[in-house]
C-alpha cells in the first residue's frame, strides 16, 4: 500500500468485501460469523505493528477493510419486507407515501410507494405498514407528487426469475432496492389523495420536482418532440420520452454515455459558474461554498444517478483540496467518491452505471497522458489529446459494455471525436436557454433554434455512424478470465517501469498479453451459436430462434413489448445477422417485436403467409410492418408448400403449410393461414405450427402422409388453446410438446383438454410461463433440453 496514497487500496478492499456480500451472501454470512474475533485481532496486530513500524501493517489494514466492506454490504444493503414479499398475488388496497419521482411514459406512470397500510379490498386482511412497492398507474390523472399520502387499489404481483437465460433479473434488481413487489393500478381506480405531506424534506422534494417539470416544459414547448426529448435526456436525465430508434442509435454507435448525466455535464455546467465567480473576485473558499449547493441541486434534479453523483463528489473533493491549498490527487478523489457512494448505496456495485463511470473516469485520468504522449509523435497536439481521451475511455469500458449489453463498438473512438465537442457546446448552451425560458419563453423559443441545429447535427452523426461498416458487433458476454486479463493488462501498462524487480520482462509481458487478449476478443466476435432451437419466453406470444451451421432463422418475434428482450437474447448468443425472419401470421403476439428486430439486425429475407386481399382481420400493425420491410429493401417471400429454408445432407427446414387454397370463413382465418415449418436435423424432427386451429390441422392431415407429420417435438398450435384437432395431435405423437404462453393470460391458455391429450400420449410438456425459455441443443452425443428456470433436464 502506497504510503502517500492509501485511499485507493483501502477503497478497493472495501469494494471487494461489498462485492462478496452481494454476490456470495452465504460465504459472507460465514465470514461475519467468524470475523468479529478476527477483526479484533487484526486491530490489535495493526496497532502493535504500527507501533513497531512493520510493513505487515498494510496487509492487516487491507484485510480489515475487506471485512468492513463485507459487514457493510450485509448489514446496509436494502432488503425487501418479508411480509410483503410472501403475500399471494391478487387485488389489494394500499395506503402509503410517494417516495420518489413520478415518471410517465407510454400512457403509464411509475413511482415508488412507502407502504403504511395494506389490506384486501373487502378489508379481510390487514397488514402493518412497512416496505416499498413499485406502482404502475395506468390512469393519467390525478398524478401524485413526492411526499403525498395516497390510497389506491390494484393488483399486486411479484416478478419471476428471468425466463430467458442471461436475461435481466428484474426480481433481484427490485429486491436490492428494498422493493417488495409491483402493483398495477387500472384506469378506473386512480389514487385518492389523503394528505399532501408537510415535512420540510417533502416540501423541498416537491419544489425540486416542480422546478424540473418547468424546465422540461420549456424544452417541450420550444423544440420539436424528438429534439425536446433528447435535450431533456442529456441535460436532466429524463430519457423516458426518447424514441426507441434514437436510443438504439446511441447504443450502436457507442455514444450512449452522452445520455448519461455524468462528469462531462458537471464540468460543462460548473466551469462557467466558477469563471464568473472568479471574475467577480470571489476566493476559492467562496467558490467552494457556492458550488456545493449547485452540485447537490443538480444531482437531485437529475435523479441521483451513479455517474452524476460520482462526478459531483469528485468535484467537491477536488474543489475542497483547492480551497485548502492542498495538492489535488485524482486517484484519491475517485476512490473517496466510490467509497462514499458504496457507503450510501452498497448495491451500487452491481449497477452498470456505477461500474462504467468508475472505469471511464479511471481510464480518462490514468491512460490519457500515456496515450497522448504516444499519439503526439504522429498527430498535432490538440488532435492527439482528443483521440487519447476517446481511446482511453473505450479501452477501459468496452469489457463492461460487452458484459452487460453484448455490444462491441469499435468506431466509437472516432465518432466521439465529433460527438464530445458537439455535446460540449450543447450542454452549457442548452441549460442556459432552458433556465432563461423560466423567465422569458419567447426568447428561449428564439434561442432554441440554435439548440435544434446542434441536436440535428448530433442525430445526423448517430444516423451516419450506425450505417458505417463495422460500426458494431454482437458478442456473447466475455468470460471472467478475459475481463480479469484485460484489466490486469491495463494495470501492468500503467505500472511504473521500476515497480518490481522483473522490470525487464514488462515489455514482453505487455506485448504477449496484449496479443493474447486481442486473439481472445477476436474469438468472441467470431463465435457462432451451437445448433439449437430456442423457444423464447416472450409472455403471451410466440418466438423461436433456430441456429444451424451457416443459418440463423427467427420464427416470429413475440408481442411488441418483447422486442427488446428478443434482440437482447440474440445479442447474448452472438447473433449478428438473420438469414430468415419468418412471420407466421398477422397477429401482434407473433409479429409485434419484429420492428425492434429489424432495427437491430441485418436480415437477408423475410417470409410471410399468403395474404388474401379480402381478409377482414388483418391488423394495421402488420400493414405498417410490411411497409417498414419494403422501405428497408428486404426480399419479401410468400410461403408455399415444399419451400426449403435450409437444406443440407444433415437435415432441412421445409414449409408444409399454407397451401394454395386458403381456408376461409373459419373461426379465425388469420390463425389458419399460419406458416407451418418442419425441421429435421440429426435425429430431431420438430413441427412449428404457428396458431393453426382445427380446420388447418385437418387440412394438414389430408395433405400429407402420417409419417411426415410424426415429430419428436411439437410446438403446440395457438398456445395450447382449446381449438385443437385431437386426431392431429395424436398423429404427430410428440415426445416433447412446447407451449409458448403468458403468465396470467386472459385467454385461459393452455386449455385443460389440450393438456389432457398430450398427457395421454406421455408427451413431456414444457411451458414458457412456468419453465421459461425451452432450449434444445445438439452436441456430439445427441440433443439435450434445458429450460430458462430449471436448467438441464433429461432428453424426453
Amino acid at each position: 500500500m502506497a504510503k502517500h496514497r492509501p485511499l485507493p487500496w483501502l477503497a478497493a478492499c472495501f469494494a471487494a468485501g461489498d462485492a462478496l456480500a452481494l454476490h456470495r451472501p452465504a460465504l459472507a454470512d460465514k465470514l461475519l460469523l467468524l470475523g468479529w474475533p478476527l477483526a479484533l485481532a487484526a486491530l490489535l496486530l495493526a496497532g502493535l505493528f504500527l507501533y513497531q513500524r512493520r510493513r505487515i501493517t498494510d496487509a492487516v489494514f487491507l484485510a480489515l477493510f475487506l471485512f468492513l466492506g463485507t459487514v457493510w454490504g450485509v448489514c446496509f444493503t436494502p432488503q425487501p419486507e418479508p411480509a410483503l414479499l410472501t403475500l399471494p398475488e391478487g387485488q389489494y388496497r394500499v395506503t402509503g407515501i410517494v417516495a420518489g419521482e413520478v415518471v410517465s411514459k407510454d400512457g403509464q406512470s411509475v413511482y415508488l410507494l412507502q407502504v403504511k397500510e395494506l389490506a384486501r379490498p373487502d378489508g379481510s386482511r390487514q397488514l402493518p405498514g412497512r416496505g416499498k412497492l413499485l406502482i404502475r398507474q395506468a390512469a393519467k390523472e390525478p398524478l401524485p407528487a413526492y411526499g403525498n399520502l395516497i390510497e389506491l387499489s390494484g393488483f399486486l404481483y411479484h416478478p419471476l426469475l428471468p425466463g430467458n437465460p442471461g436475461g435481466f433479473d428484474y426480481a433481484a434488481y427490485l429486491q436490492r432496492q428494498g422493493i417488495s413487489g409491483i402493483m398495477k393500478v387500472g384506469r378506473t381506480s386512480p389514487p385518492r389523495l389523503l394528505d399532501s405531506g408537510s415535512s420540510p424534506v417533502q416540501r423541498a422534494g416537491r419544489l425540486l420536482g416542480q422546478v424540473k417539470q418547468l424546465l422540461l416544459q420549456v424544452n417541450n414547448q420550444c423544440l420539436p418532440g424528438r429534439h425536446a426529448a433528447l435535450l431533456n435526456g442529456i441535460l436532466l436525465g429524463s430519457r423516458a420520452q426518447i424514441d426507441a430508434e434514437l436510443n438504439l442509435g446511441f447504443q450502436q454507435t457507442g455514444l450512449a454515455h452522452l445520455l448519461a448525466v455524468s462528469g462531462l455535464n458537471v464540468a460543462l455546467l460548473l466551469a462557467p459558474c466558477l469563471a464568473v465567480l472568479h471574475w467577480l473576485g470571489m476566493g476559492r473558499q467562496g467558490q467552494l461554498l457556492v458550488s456545493l449547493p449547485l452540485l447537490l441541486v443538480y444531482c437531485l434534479l437529475t435523479g441521483l444517478s451513479a455517474p452524476v453523483v460520482r462526478a459531483s463528489l469528485m468535484t467537491a473533493i477536488l474543489l475542497g483540496a483547492r480551497a485548502s491549498h492542498r495538492p489535488s490527487d485524482w486517484p484519491s478523489a475517485l476512490s473517496a467518491a466510490a467509497w462514499l457512494i458504496l457507503l450510501i448505496w452498497p448495491q451500487a456495485l452491481v449497477d452498470p452505471g456505477f461500474l462504467l463511470t468508475m472505469a471511464a473516469t479511471w481510464g480518462l485520468l490514468a491512460l490519457t497522458p500515456l496515450l497522448q504522449e504516444v499519439l503526439e509523435q504522429y498527430l498535432p497536439s490538440p488532435l492527439a489529446l482528443t483521440l487519447a481521451v476517446s481511446l482511453a475511455c473505450q479501452l477501459t469500458t468496452w469489457p463492461l459494455v460487452a458484459w452487460y449489453f453484448n455490444l462491441f463498438t469499435p468506431l466509437a473512438v472516432l465518432l466521439n471525436l465529433a460527438a464530445v465537442p458537439l455535446t460540449g457546446l450543447l450542454v452549457p448552451w442548452g441549460m442556459a436557454v432552458n433556465l432563461l425560458g423560466l423567465v422569458s419563453l419567447p426568447l428561449a423559443h428564439l434561442l432554441h433554434i440554435f439548440t435544434a441545429l446542434q441536436l440535428d447535427l448530433l442525430i445526423g452523426l448517430i444516423n451516419l455512424g450506425r450505417t458505417l461498416p463495422l460500426a458494431y458487433f454482437s458478442l456473447p458476454s466475455p468470460p471472467y478470465g478475459l475481463l480479469a486479463g484485460w484489466y490486469g493488462w491495463l494495470g501492468l501498462l500503467l505500472a511504473p517501469a521500476d515497480w518490481h524487480r522483473f522490470s525487464r520482462l514488462r515489455r514482453p509481458l505487455l506485448a504477449c498479453g496484449g496479443l493474447l487478449l486481442i486473439l481472445l476478443l477476436a474469438g468472441q466476435l467470431l463465435v457462432s451459436p451451437a445448433p439449437s432451437l430456442h423457444f423464447l419466453d416472450v409472455g403471451q406470444g410466440d418466438s423461436c430462434l433456430i441456429t444451424l451451421p451457416g443459418q440463423t432463422i427467427l420464427v416470429d418475434s413475440g408481442p411488441e413489448q418483447s422486442g427488446r428482450e428478443v434482440t437482447a437474447y440474440l445479442r447474448r448468443l452472438g447473433v449478428n445477422r438473420l438469414d430468415w425472419l419468418v412471420l407466421t401470421h398477422p397477429h401482434a403476439d407473433h409479429y409485434g417485436g419484429a420492428a425492434e428486430v429489424l432495427r437491430n439486425f441485418p436480415i437477408r429475407a423475410v417470409l410471410i403467409p399468403p395474404l388474401p386481399p379480402a381478409m377482414n382481420d388483418l391488423e394495421p400493425g402488420f400493414i405498417q410492418l410490411l411497409a417498414q420491410i419494403k422501405k428497408a429493401g428486404l426480399p419479401l417471400y410468400t410461403a408455399r408448400p415444399g419451400q426449403w429454408l435450409y437444406k443440407t445432407p444433415a437435415g432441412n427446414i421445409t414449409v408444409l403449410y399454407p397451401g394454395p387454397a386458403l381456408l376461409t370463413n373459419t373461426r379465425s382465418d388469420a390463425n389458419n393461414l399460419s406458416v407451418v415449418l418442419r425441421l429435421s436435423w440429426h435425429g430431431l424432427t420438430a413441427l412449428l405450427t404457428g396458431d393453426i386451429e382445427r380446420e388447418a390441422q385437418r387440412a394438414l392431415q389430408e395433405q400429407y402422409p402420417p409419417d411426415l407429420l410424426v415429430a419428436t417435438l411439437l410446438k403446440v398450435p395457438h398456445h395450447g388453446s382449446r381449438y385443437q384437432e385431437e386426431a392431429f395431435i395424436r398423429a404427430v405423437h410428440p415426445a416433447a410438446a412446447v407451449i409458448p404462453v403468458g403468465r396470467h393470460n386472459p385467454f385461459g391458455h393452455p386449455a385443460g383438454q389440450t393438456l389432457q391429450i398430450l398427457q395421454s400420449l406421455n408427451s413431456t410438456i414444457y411451458r414458457t410461463d412456468r419453465d421459461g425459455a425451452i432450449i434444445l441443443q445438439y452436441r456430439r452425443n445427441g440433443w439435450t433440453i434445458k429450460t430458462g428456470r430449471s436448467g438441464l433436464i433429461p432428453h424426453p
